[in-house]
Protein backbone atom coordinates (compact mmCIF):
# COMPACT_ATOMS: atom_id res chain seq x y z
CA UNK A 1 0.00 0.00 0.00
CA UNK A 2 2.60 2.33 0.99
CA UNK A 3 4.33 2.01 -2.36
CA UNK A 4 0.81 2.78 -4.28
CA UNK A 5 0.70 5.98 -2.27
CA UNK A 6 4.08 7.29 -3.22
CA UNK A 7 3.60 6.05 -6.77
CA UNK A 8 0.22 8.12 -6.60
CA UNK A 9 2.33 11.01 -5.03
CA UNK A 10 4.87 11.02 -8.32
CA UNK A 11 2.34 10.96 -10.51
CA UNK A 12 0.34 14.06 -8.75
CA UNK A 13 3.70 16.14 -8.90
CA UNK A 14 4.76 15.01 -12.25
CA UNK A 15 0.84 16.34 -13.20
CA UNK A 16 1.46 19.28 -11.77
CA UNK A 17 4.91 20.09 -13.34
CA UNK A 18 3.76 19.42 -16.99
CA UNK A 19 0.69 21.57 -15.58
CA UNK A 20 2.99 24.54 -14.86
CA UNK A 21 5.34 23.95 -17.95
CA UNK A 22 2.05 23.76 -20.07
CA UNK A 23 0.87 26.62 -18.77
CA UNK A 24 4.22 28.83 -19.04
CA UNK A 25 4.35 27.62 -22.39
CA UNK A 26 0.81 28.88 -23.43
CA UNK A 27 1.70 32.58 -21.52
CA UNK A 28 5.05 32.64 -23.91
CA UNK A 29 2.89 31.74 -26.82
CA UNK A 30 0.33 33.98 -26.26
CA UNK A 31 2.12 37.50 -25.55
CA UNK A 32 -0.03 40.65 -23.96
CA UNK A 33 -2.20 42.24 -26.14
CA UNK A 34 -1.48 46.01 -27.03
CA UNK A 35 -3.43 48.69 -28.32
CA UNK A 36 -2.55 51.45 -30.16
CA UNK A 37 -3.51 54.47 -32.34
CA UNK A 38 -1.44 55.06 -35.42
CA UNK A 39 -1.62 58.36 -37.03
CA UNK A 40 -0.54 59.19 -40.29
CA UNK A 41 -0.23 63.07 -41.27
CA UNK A 42 -2.17 62.16 -44.14
CA UNK A 43 -2.83 59.03 -46.50
CA UNK A 44 -2.58 60.74 -50.31
CA UNK A 45 -0.90 58.15 -51.79
CA UNK A 46 0.51 54.37 -51.57
CA UNK A 47 3.25 55.46 -49.50
CA UNK A 48 1.12 55.30 -46.55
CA UNK A 49 -0.09 51.70 -47.16
CA UNK A 50 2.37 49.55 -45.14
CA UNK A 51 0.51 51.09 -42.08
CA UNK A 52 -2.82 50.44 -43.01
CA UNK A 53 -1.39 46.27 -43.88
CA UNK A 54 -0.01 46.77 -40.66
CA UNK A 55 -3.19 46.88 -38.48
CA UNK A 56 -5.07 44.61 -41.35
CA UNK A 57 -2.52 42.19 -41.42
CA UNK A 58 0.45 41.42 -39.57
CA UNK A 59 -0.33 43.69 -35.69
CA UNK A 60 -2.92 41.50 -35.24
CA UNK A 61 -0.32 38.18 -35.92
CA UNK A 62 1.72 39.96 -33.03
CA UNK A 63 -1.35 40.46 -30.59
CA UNK A 64 -1.70 43.81 -31.41
CA UNK A 65 -4.75 45.37 -32.11
CA UNK A 66 -3.74 49.05 -33.98
CA UNK A 67 -5.65 51.96 -35.76
CA UNK A 68 -4.45 53.70 -38.36
CA UNK A 69 -5.83 57.51 -38.72
CA UNK A 70 -5.00 59.91 -41.00
CA UNK A 71 -3.99 63.67 -39.85
CA UNK A 72 -4.14 66.67 -40.99
CA UNK A 73 -0.06 67.31 -41.75
CA UNK A 74 3.11 66.53 -39.65
CA UNK A 75 3.00 69.28 -37.14
CA UNK A 76 -0.57 67.59 -35.49
CA UNK A 77 0.71 63.62 -35.93
CA UNK A 78 3.91 64.84 -34.15
CA UNK A 79 1.58 66.38 -31.58
CA UNK A 80 -0.56 63.84 -31.17
CA UNK A 81 2.08 61.19 -30.49
CA UNK A 82 3.54 63.30 -28.09
CA UNK A 83 0.00 63.59 -26.23
CA UNK A 84 -0.05 60.19 -26.02
CA UNK A 85 -3.61 60.20 -27.62
CA UNK A 86 -1.45 58.31 -30.53
CA UNK A 87 0.95 56.29 -29.72
CA UNK A 88 2.95 56.22 -32.77
CA UNK A 89 3.06 58.14 -36.40
CA UNK A 90 4.69 58.61 -39.56
CA UNK A 91 5.54 61.95 -40.40
CA UNK A 92 7.85 63.93 -42.24
CA UNK A 93 11.03 65.12 -40.72
CA UNK A 94 8.91 67.67 -38.28
CA UNK A 95 9.91 65.00 -35.58
CA UNK A 96 13.51 66.56 -34.85
CA UNK A 97 12.02 69.83 -33.89
CA UNK A 98 9.32 68.35 -31.61
CA UNK A 99 12.48 66.28 -29.67
CA UNK A 100 14.32 69.53 -29.49
CA UNK A 101 11.26 71.35 -27.97
CA UNK A 102 11.27 68.36 -25.56
CA UNK A 103 8.25 66.66 -26.46
CA UNK A 104 8.54 62.70 -25.23
CA UNK A 105 9.13 61.20 -28.93
CA UNK A 106 11.53 58.50 -29.82
CA UNK A 107 12.39 58.33 -33.57
CA UNK A 108 12.29 54.38 -34.12
CA UNK A 109 12.94 53.85 -38.07
CA UNK A 110 13.16 55.78 -41.41
CA UNK A 111 10.72 55.12 -43.67
CA UNK A 112 12.17 56.72 -46.53
CA UNK A 113 16.18 57.21 -46.38
CA UNK A 114 15.55 60.15 -48.91
CA UNK A 115 13.59 62.85 -48.90
CA UNK A 116 10.68 62.80 -51.41
CA UNK A 117 10.04 66.52 -51.67
CA UNK A 118 10.24 68.74 -54.81
CA UNK A 119 8.40 70.95 -56.32
CA UNK A 120 6.68 69.89 -59.51
CA UNK A 121 5.06 72.12 -62.47
CA UNK A 122 3.30 71.17 -66.09
CA UNK A 123 5.70 70.80 -68.78
CA UNK A 124 3.70 73.64 -70.84
CA UNK A 125 4.46 76.35 -68.25
CA UNK A 126 7.60 77.04 -69.65
CA UNK A 127 9.03 76.73 -66.23
CA UNK A 128 13.12 74.53 -66.82
CA UNK A 129 14.66 76.18 -63.99
CA UNK A 130 13.90 76.83 -60.42
CA UNK A 131 14.70 80.44 -61.43
CA UNK A 132 12.09 80.18 -63.82
CA UNK A 133 10.01 80.37 -60.75
CA UNK A 134 10.15 83.89 -60.33
CA UNK A 135 6.93 85.72 -60.94
CA UNK A 136 4.99 82.78 -61.04
CA UNK A 137 2.64 81.15 -58.05
CA UNK A 138 3.70 78.67 -56.23
CA UNK A 139 1.88 76.08 -53.94
CA UNK A 140 2.99 75.63 -50.60
CA UNK A 141 1.44 73.47 -47.20
CA UNK A 142 0.71 75.76 -44.41
CA UNK A 143 -0.05 73.07 -42.52
CA UNK A 144 3.56 71.60 -42.91
CA UNK A 145 5.91 72.97 -40.66
CA UNK A 146 8.88 71.88 -42.98
CA UNK A 147 8.13 71.38 -46.55
CA UNK A 148 8.03 75.40 -47.24
CA UNK A 149 11.03 76.62 -45.63
CA UNK A 150 12.90 73.31 -47.34
CA UNK A 151 11.66 74.83 -50.44
CA UNK A 152 12.08 78.24 -49.96
CA UNK A 153 16.00 76.78 -48.96
CA UNK A 154 16.27 75.35 -51.74
CA UNK A 155 15.25 78.26 -53.83
CA UNK A 156 17.55 80.62 -52.11
CA UNK A 157 20.48 78.49 -52.76
CA UNK A 158 19.74 78.47 -56.59
CA UNK A 159 19.72 82.28 -56.18
CA UNK A 160 15.74 82.31 -57.01
CA UNK A 161 14.66 85.80 -55.30
CA UNK A 162 11.47 84.64 -53.19
CA UNK A 163 10.30 88.04 -52.84
CA UNK A 164 9.53 87.52 -57.08
CA UNK A 165 7.34 84.57 -56.13
CA UNK A 166 3.79 84.70 -55.14
CA UNK A 167 3.05 81.43 -52.55
CA UNK A 168 -0.07 80.21 -52.33
CA UNK A 169 -1.53 77.88 -49.75
CA UNK A 170 -3.02 74.85 -50.91
CA UNK A 171 -3.05 71.11 -49.75
CA UNK A 172 -1.23 68.25 -51.28
CA UNK A 173 -4.17 67.03 -52.83
CA UNK A 174 -5.34 70.45 -54.83
CA UNK A 175 -2.22 70.51 -56.65
CA UNK A 176 -2.53 68.92 -59.54
CA UNK A 177 -6.25 70.01 -59.91
CA UNK A 178 -4.85 73.91 -59.69
CA UNK A 179 -1.96 73.28 -61.77
CA UNK A 180 -4.63 71.94 -64.39
CA UNK A 181 -7.06 74.78 -64.04
CA UNK A 182 -4.37 77.61 -64.08
CA UNK A 183 -4.27 78.38 -60.42
CA UNK A 184 -1.38 77.86 -59.75
CA UNK A 185 2.45 77.23 -61.97
CA UNK A 186 4.14 74.99 -59.78
CA UNK A 187 3.35 73.36 -56.14
CA UNK A 188 5.16 71.69 -53.71
CA UNK A 189 4.47 67.65 -53.86
CA UNK A 190 6.46 64.02 -53.05
CA UNK A 191 8.19 62.17 -55.49
CA UNK A 192 6.15 59.43 -57.22
CA UNK A 193 3.13 61.11 -56.52
CA UNK A 194 1.14 63.81 -57.89
CA UNK A 195 3.28 63.61 -60.85
CA UNK A 196 2.42 60.48 -61.85
CA UNK A 197 -1.41 60.99 -61.74
CA UNK A 198 -0.74 64.23 -63.80
CA UNK A 199 1.26 61.84 -66.18
CA UNK A 200 -1.47 59.29 -65.99
CA UNK A 201 -4.05 61.87 -67.04
CA UNK A 202 -1.98 62.95 -70.06
CA UNK A 203 0.10 65.94 -68.61
CA UNK A 204 3.77 65.99 -69.21
CA UNK A 205 5.43 67.31 -66.12
CA UNK A 206 8.81 68.59 -65.28
CA UNK A 207 9.75 67.87 -61.36
CA UNK A 208 12.34 69.45 -59.39
CA UNK A 209 13.44 66.80 -56.33
CA UNK A 210 14.86 68.52 -53.27
CA UNK A 211 17.55 65.94 -53.68
CA UNK A 212 18.65 67.30 -56.50
CA UNK A 213 19.65 70.31 -55.05
CA UNK A 214 21.81 69.49 -51.87
CA UNK A 215 19.12 69.01 -49.16
CA UNK A 216 19.82 65.45 -49.15
CA UNK A 217 18.24 64.09 -45.74
CA UNK A 218 15.83 61.43 -44.18
CA UNK A 219 12.72 62.04 -45.73
CA UNK A 220 9.72 60.24 -43.30
CA UNK A 221 10.04 58.95 -39.97
CA UNK A 222 8.21 56.32 -37.41
CA UNK A 223 8.50 57.94 -34.18
CA UNK A 224 6.82 56.61 -31.11
CA UNK A 225 5.93 57.87 -27.92
CA UNK A 226 8.13 57.79 -25.08
CA UNK A 227 5.68 56.90 -22.39
CA UNK A 228 4.34 54.10 -24.53
CA UNK A 229 7.72 52.48 -25.49
CA UNK A 230 8.74 52.36 -21.76
CA UNK A 231 5.50 50.93 -21.36
CA UNK A 232 5.57 48.03 -23.00
CA UNK A 233 8.82 47.50 -23.38
CA UNK A 234 11.48 46.39 -25.90
CA UNK A 235 9.72 42.85 -26.46
CA UNK A 236 6.48 45.24 -27.46
CA UNK A 237 8.34 47.93 -29.68
CA UNK A 238 9.99 44.42 -31.31
CA UNK A 239 6.60 43.06 -32.48
CA UNK A 240 5.37 46.62 -32.98
CA UNK A 241 8.21 46.94 -35.36
CA UNK A 242 7.91 43.59 -37.06
CA UNK A 243 4.32 44.75 -38.65
CA UNK A 244 5.81 47.69 -39.52
CA UNK A 245 8.56 45.92 -41.43
CA UNK A 246 6.03 43.40 -42.72
CA UNK A 247 3.57 46.13 -44.07
CA UNK A 248 6.90 47.55 -45.95
CA UNK A 249 7.93 44.25 -47.58
CA UNK A 250 4.25 43.98 -48.72
CA UNK A 251 4.07 47.19 -50.27
CA UNK A 252 7.33 46.40 -52.55
CA UNK A 253 6.35 42.70 -53.38
CA UNK A 254 2.44 43.02 -53.68
CA UNK A 255 1.47 45.81 -55.08
CA UNK A 256 -2.49 45.35 -55.17
CA UNK A 257 -2.93 43.72 -52.14
CA UNK A 258 -1.27 47.05 -49.85
CA UNK A 259 -3.54 49.32 -52.02
CA UNK A 260 -6.88 47.22 -50.82
CA UNK A 261 -5.19 47.54 -47.46
CA UNK A 262 -5.98 51.24 -47.75
CA UNK A 263 -9.35 50.96 -46.79
CA UNK A 264 -11.19 53.67 -48.94
CA UNK A 265 -9.17 52.62 -51.98
CA UNK A 266 -10.45 48.93 -52.15
CA UNK A 267 -13.45 50.10 -53.87
CA UNK A 268 -11.74 52.72 -55.51
CA UNK A 269 -12.58 53.33 -59.55
CA UNK A 270 -10.45 51.24 -61.97
CA UNK A 271 -8.97 54.07 -63.70
CA UNK A 272 -7.62 55.81 -60.78
CA UNK A 273 -6.80 52.54 -59.05
CA UNK A 274 -4.23 51.59 -61.59
CA UNK A 275 -2.78 54.75 -61.35
CA UNK A 276 -1.72 54.56 -57.47
CA UNK A 277 -0.81 50.86 -58.09
CA UNK A 278 1.55 51.87 -60.62
CA UNK A 279 3.39 54.91 -57.71
CA UNK A 280 5.67 52.62 -55.94
CA UNK A 281 7.94 52.18 -58.92
CA UNK A 282 8.30 55.96 -59.07
CA UNK A 283 9.42 56.12 -55.08
CA UNK A 284 12.43 54.11 -55.60
CA UNK A 285 14.55 56.91 -55.47
CA UNK A 286 13.34 57.10 -51.78
CA UNK A 287 14.77 53.69 -50.74
CA UNK A 288 18.06 54.30 -52.49
CA UNK A 289 20.69 54.40 -50.12
CA UNK A 290 24.10 52.32 -49.49
CA UNK A 291 22.83 52.55 -45.52
CA UNK A 292 19.65 50.42 -46.76
CA UNK A 293 21.37 47.79 -48.60
CA UNK A 294 23.84 46.86 -46.21
CA UNK A 295 21.57 47.23 -43.19
CA UNK A 296 17.85 46.93 -44.32
CA UNK A 297 14.49 48.32 -44.00
CA UNK A 298 14.26 51.60 -41.75
CA UNK A 299 17.92 51.80 -41.06
CA UNK A 300 18.96 55.31 -39.45
CA UNK A 301 22.45 56.36 -38.79
CA UNK A 302 24.40 58.27 -37.19
CA UNK A 303 26.23 60.46 -39.49
CA UNK A 304 22.99 60.80 -41.76
CA UNK A 305 21.05 61.89 -38.88
CA UNK A 306 23.59 64.66 -38.31
CA UNK A 307 23.88 65.72 -41.36
CA UNK A 308 19.88 66.10 -41.60
CA UNK A 309 20.09 68.39 -38.16
CA UNK A 310 22.89 70.30 -39.85
CA UNK A 311 20.42 70.82 -43.10
CA UNK A 312 17.68 72.08 -40.78
CA UNK A 313 19.90 74.35 -38.67
CA UNK A 314 20.94 76.04 -41.65
CA UNK A 315 17.97 76.54 -43.18
CA UNK A 316 16.27 77.86 -39.78
CA UNK A 317 13.78 75.24 -39.36
CA UNK A 318 15.74 74.44 -36.14
CA UNK A 319 17.10 76.68 -33.53
CA UNK A 320 19.73 74.06 -32.18
CA UNK A 321 21.81 71.32 -32.23
CA UNK A 322 21.10 68.73 -29.80
CA UNK A 323 22.65 65.34 -28.86
CA UNK A 324 21.89 63.40 -31.78
CA UNK A 325 21.64 60.05 -29.74
CA UNK A 326 18.61 61.91 -27.67
CA UNK A 327 16.66 61.52 -30.93
CA UNK A 328 16.40 57.52 -31.97
CA UNK A 329 16.85 54.24 -30.41
CA UNK A 330 17.46 51.74 -33.18
CA UNK A 331 17.45 48.91 -30.66
CA UNK A 332 14.32 47.90 -31.89
CA UNK A 333 15.00 47.62 -35.46
CA UNK A 334 18.26 45.49 -34.55
CA UNK A 335 16.14 42.73 -33.17
CA UNK A 336 17.30 39.56 -35.30
CA UNK A 337 13.82 38.90 -36.30
CA UNK A 338 13.33 42.10 -37.09
CA UNK A 339 16.15 42.34 -39.28
CA UNK A 340 15.13 39.37 -41.53
CA UNK A 341 12.71 41.02 -42.66
CA UNK A 342 14.57 44.17 -42.92
CA UNK A 343 17.13 42.65 -45.07
CA UNK A 344 14.33 40.78 -46.92
CA UNK A 345 13.19 44.40 -48.03
CA UNK A 346 16.39 45.07 -49.62
CA UNK A 347 16.78 41.55 -51.56
CA UNK A 348 13.18 40.65 -52.79
CA UNK A 349 12.70 42.46 -56.75
CA UNK A 350 10.07 44.70 -56.50
CA UNK A 351 6.28 43.58 -57.68
CA UNK A 352 6.58 43.20 -61.74
CA UNK A 353 2.76 45.05 -61.84
CA UNK A 354 3.75 48.18 -60.45
CA UNK A 355 6.18 48.71 -63.18
CA UNK A 356 3.39 47.52 -66.02
CA UNK A 357 0.96 49.81 -63.76
CA UNK A 358 3.56 52.88 -64.38
CA UNK A 359 4.12 51.72 -67.96
CA UNK A 360 0.20 51.86 -69.33
CA UNK A 361 -0.78 55.15 -66.76
CA UNK A 362 2.52 57.47 -67.65
CA UNK A 363 2.91 56.12 -71.63
CA UNK A 364 -0.32 56.73 -73.12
Amino acid sequence: MKKIKIIGTLSIAMFLVLLGISIEQSCAETPKKIKLIFMNNWSPSIAWAPFWSAQRRFWPEENIEGEVRDGTGGADTVKAVAAGSAKAGYVNIDALHAIQKGLPITIVAAGDQNTACMLYTLKRSGIKSLKDLEGRRVGQYPFSSTLSPMSKAMLKKQNVDLSKINFINSRPGQGPTMLIGNKLDASLGMVGCQDVRLRAQGYETTTFPFKDYGLDLYGYLLIVNKEWETKIGHDGMVRFLRGVAKGFLLWKTDIEKSVDDIIYYRDMQKAKRKTHLSEYWAHRPRHSSPDLDKHGWGVITEEKLRRTENILFNIGFLKKKIDIKEYYNISYLMDPSVQKIAKKFVSTPIDPKAKEYYDAVTKK
